[in-house]
């Protein structure tokens, strides 16, 4: 909402520093033997990203405590309702395709 050609340089210094503390509050933490997996909190709340994928930790665990292995085990079980739901998605959409395609006939 600010005007860029009216900002001083006090104000810019000021949105400088909240945006390097909040991208510090974002990272909760990481681990050296898989680089890869972060815990990071977002817009939503505390998530795992891992190999370019999204998991969202459950409400009742608190994510500072959470161990490597923990968050593999989320991942995993995440993953595997995942592929569940791409199957059946892929289904309809197959279907979909082929009532389509007979009816253009």
């Amino acid at each position: 909402t600010m005007d860029p050609m009216t900002v001083t340089l006090e104000e810019a210094i000021e949105l400088i520093q909240k945006k390097q503390e909040a991208e510090a509050q974002k990272h909760i933490k990481k681990f050296e033997e898989e680089p890869e997996l972060e815990i990071l909190n977002g817009r939503y709340g505390p998530y795992i990203a891992y190999k370019g994928s999204n998991y969202k930790i459950p409400k009742d665990i608190i994510p500072q405590d959470l161990s490597l292995q923990a968050c593999l085990e989320i991942v995993k079980l995440q993953s595997d309702k995942d592929t569940g739901k791409s199957k059946r998605t892929a289904k309809a959409v197959k279907a979909t395709k082929t009532t389509k395609a007979n009816k253009k006939k």
